[in-house]
């Protein structure tokens, strides 16, 4: 009976001694001291919600508010709010910058607080506040992030000339921004022209995998830029596969024009096939003119039509060239009235010389066949051309042309009225007009058609 009095008294005490520690810790817990030190501990785990309830009680608990203590507990509860993206954490962090300009916290606020901005891509108004930042006051790594970061916000806002030398050295130094900076100043170099300085910097990213696939399609870029094709359909295959959708399109393009440059028309196809396939976007004239070329080369010369088409709705060079092509293809599936007026369209354009006279010459040779319109047209046309252009080297073939396409019509009169208004005669056009003179005065003589002087 005593001993089981004893374990209840025992027992008693125990319980009366943890609820004494219990509540000695409770009290140690809610000590000013003890709450800053809990805060400060729980904001370096990044536990962010205990540590701003931690110096929410320890400023309210403190009477004297100037002290170093409640100032750095003013700047943890304001930085704790900020990360919590509370809805006073801007507040907090800008009234601890005005209540204190001069405490070299103010920076480490400001800087928190350009993070956040930055963070939220609101970057002029983030770049207003680096540039009020002292860097002197934040440690070395927290230099290179306020650095890099000011770059890239005069980068967000246009101020690239600010942005350039920032970019440039931390490209150029140990650093935790160093392939960043890499990329953002190769592209400033590409964009400013300078591709082969660009080239340098994406070749050293070519290994990292954040931005190794957008650093080789610069590079495959700036190879087709400069005419380097063979490295273009070496390499081009591998970042084409990676791409996104919406660069598949240009890299197939640039596979295309390279093919299309080594003279391989068959694969220059096959890439402009993946193009079309990628892209919802109208293709430019010139695509639309290199394609129906491809096609042409590979005697698709109907495909070839569809796409040249495209290109001679305007009076330009591409659209005389377009034309020209456009009236071989219908040479060679027999559309020889679409050819003989597509020719002519191009002659009737000014911008490539030599392609003008070829036109001519193809759309006179095709004024001899059956059923094409009245040779009268075509006379006129290549009279008119021998009169504004006498020093061409294809005079004697068109006037050749004209004589023939007069005898043709058997207006023997015309045939000899027109070789006298030409200033030179080939050996050829001589003798006809020697045999027609003397037919003609035949003729003539057999009509009674002479008069006496």
């Amino acid at each position: 009976m005593k001993s089981i009095f004893k374990s209840l008294i025992l027992s008693s005490v125990l319980i009366l001694t943890s609820i004494s520690v219990s509540a000695q810790k409770e009290i140690n817990q809610y000590n000013p001291e003890n709450l800053y030190e809990r805060g400060v501990l729980l904001f370096e785990n990044h536990h962010y919600a205990s540590a701003l309830e931690c110096f929410e009680q320890f400023i309210s608990s403190t009477e004297d508010k100037n002290t170093d203590k409640v100032i750095m507990s003013k700047y943890y509860e304001a930085a704790s709010a900020l990360f919590l993206e509370d809805s006073n954490g801007e507040h907090k962090i800008t009234t601890f910058v005005k209540e204190n300009p001069t405490n070299l916290m103010a920076d480490k606020a400001n800087f928190l607080y350009a993070n956040y901005l930055f963070k939220n891509r609101k970057y002029r108004d983030a770049l207003n506040t680096y540039k009020n930042i002292n860097a002197n006051n934040l440690n070395k790594e927290e230099q290179k992030e306020n650095d890099f970061k000011k770059a890239y916000c005069y980068y967000q806002t246009q101020d690239i000339n600010k942005a350039t030398p920032i970019f440039k050295e931390l490209a150029n130094a140990e650093n935790q921004y160093r392939d960043d900076a890499r990329y953002y100043y190769a592209h400033i170099l590409y964009i400013n022209g300078s591709k082969d300085e660009a080239l340098k910097y994406f070749n050293t990213l070519k290994e990292n995998n954040k931005y190794k696939d957008i650093a080789n399609i610069y590079i495959l870029q700036i190879n087709f830029d400069k005419g380097n094709y063979n490295v273009v359909t070496e390499n081009g295959d591998n970042s084409l596969q990676k791409a996104h959708k919406s660069r598949k399109s240009d890299i197939a393009l640039m596979l295309a024009e390279s093919w299309n440059q080594q003279g391989d028309y068959g694969k220059s196809l096959e890439y402009y096939n993946i193009a079309l396939q990628n892209t919802r976007r109208k293709l430019p004239r010139e695509i639309e003119f290199k394609i129906g070329f491809c096609k042409m080369k590979n005697n698709d010369f109907e495909g070839a039509i569809e796409h040249f088409a495209k290109v001679t709705d305007k009076s330009d060079e591409l659209g005389q060239y377009g034309s020209y092509y456009m009236a071989q293809c219908y040479t060679n599936t027999k559309q020889d009235k679409f050819a003989r007026n597509t020719f002519y369209k191009a002659y009737k354009m000014d911008f490539n010389d030599t392609l003008k006279e070829n036109a001519l010459y193809n759309y006179a040779v095709l004024s001899f066949i059956p059923g094409i319109d009245p040779f009268n047209e075509t006379v006129n046309v290549l009279n008119d051309y021998i009169e504004k252009n006498p020093k061409s080297s294809h005079i004697s073939d068109y006037q050749d042309i004209v004589i023939h396409l007069l005898l043709n019509s058997k207006d023997y009169n015309s045939v000899l009225e027109t070789l006298e208004q030409y200033d030179e005669l080939s050996p050829e056009l001589k003798v006809i007009q020697s045999q027609l003179t003397y037919n003609v005065g035949i003729q003539n003589y057999n009509e009674n058609n002479y008069k006496y002087n």
